[in-house]
């Protein structure tokens, strides 16, 4: 299950907005309130079969009903509906009453960290409940118990029935993600007394909560998907690679440093081939690593239109720009510079313009003290002041 397309009318902050999406990433940009939360929110709505869980509303201001129109594509079969919102009140749950597959539908919010638990004993899988999983859809998939779910399959892998075949490949999945994260990494053991887990690291094994934050940060992520997936198909021996439905995460890059935003950008689509991603980002190192056709770089019009900004379609995407390319020119960004370089620049190239050379001297002498030392503005700035009489070695 793959969705196609979506159109939003008087939502949240949104007056109007089409969005077409591919069939495996995609990546949402933009400036802050321009509604990459409200597209994610409006997509879980869209899944949540009756139960009043719904952080959607339509637009204060306006006084029409809002809506929404999802397209979806199952099997090669197309498929569509429009679902009105009239509350805005922030304390009013709605419900929506489509009645697709949710199983196939994954949110996830913002907490990926965790800290060390000292577990006294493991505990079973919890039941598969309808009203838990719409909770799950509205607030995002709960990324606790990681420890006991991982230790509850590795303890007990190798009893007689606790595992299915493709259950125990979705063991040796979850093991893998150390070393698809970090080929320095590796799987070592999980303690039979203590449940605690462990790692191989370069600098000999450790505890897995010993793990920087970013790693935890992407294991969690990770680990929560398959252990989600496995929840949800508990009646089923489901191999979590062949999870074909759709996984929306806001933030994918939180608490990440840029060489792990890569990192999980990659790793979801090794891990999961058959899913359909749809992640909302500030960082212009995803949108760097991603293809063309995978960015939805959003803009707005006056009175809330919001609008997907024409980019170029290029074979290799944007791995070839620079990041000030990536934030200028598909984010949207207006300068890279701080505001501070922004007007000691405005007012230097002010009096270039009127040859107030006074003027000129002081701002010369600032913009050489703050500039990066390869900065190729130093040249133009060199010249530009010499072009008035300036004297670089003043």
């Amino acid at each position: 299950m793959k969705v196609t397309e979506l159109t939003l009318k008087e939502i949240a902050g949104i007056k109007f907005a089409n969005i077409n999406f591919d069939n495996s990433m995609n990546i949402i940009c933009g400036p802050n309130g321009i509604g990459k939360t409200t597209i994610i929110n409006s997509l879980s709505y869209c899944f949540l079969n009756g139960y009043p869980y719904s952080k959607v509303r339509r637009r204060i201001i306006s006084e029409n009903d809002g809506s929404i129109k999802i397209k979806l594509n199952e099997l090669d079969s197309l498929y569509e509906d429009t679902l009105n919102i009239s509350s805005c009140k922030p304390n009013e749950k709605v419900s929506s009453d489509v009645k697709w597959d949710s199983k196939k539908f994954i949110s996830i919010g913002v907490e990926r960290m965790f800290e060390y638990t000292d577990l006294t004993k493991i505990e079973r899988d919890s039941v598969n409940q309808r009203a838990y999983l719409a909770e799950h859809i509205a607030n995002g998939i709960p990324l606790r118990d990681m420890k006991n779910w991982f230790a509850n399959r590795s303890l007990f892998s190798g009893t007689e029935g606790a595992l299915g075949p493709n259950s125990k490949r979705n063991l040796s999945l979850a093991k893998e993600v150390f070393s698809i994260l970090d080929e320095c990494y590796s799987y070592s053991r999980t303690d039979a007394k203590t449940f605690d887990i462990f790692v191989n690291t370069t600098n000999g094994e450790i505890w897995y909560e010993y793990l920087s934050s970013g790693f935890k940060s992407c294991l969690t992520l990770i680990w929560g998907i398959i252990k989600e997936i496995e929840w949800r198909f508990q009646e089923k021996d489901y191999l979590v690679r062949e999870f074909d439905g759709i996984v929306v995460i806001d933030e994918l890059e939180l608490h990440l440093h840029p060489e792990w935003q890569t990192k999980i950008y990659f790793a979801l689509q090794e891990i999961f081939p058959n899913a359909q991603f749809i992640i909302t980002t500030h960082s212009p190192h995803i949108v760097q690593s991603a293809k063309g056709n995978q960015i939805i770089a959003l803009a707005a019009y006056n009175e809330g239109i919001t609008y997907v900004r024409e980019l170029p379609n290029i074979q290799y995407g944007y791995q070839g720009w620079t990041l000030d390319e990536v934030l200028q020119d598909v984010m949207g960004m207006r300068s890279t510079y701080s505001d501070y370089l922004d007007k000691r620049l405005d007012t230097f190239y002010k009096a270039i313009d009127s040859e107030d050379l006074n003027q000129a001297k002081v701002d010369f002498k600032i913009l050489n003290q703050i500039l990066h030392p390869n900065n190729p503005l130093r040249k133009m700035i060199n010249i530009d002041f010499k072009s008035i009489g300036g004297d670089t070695n003043d």
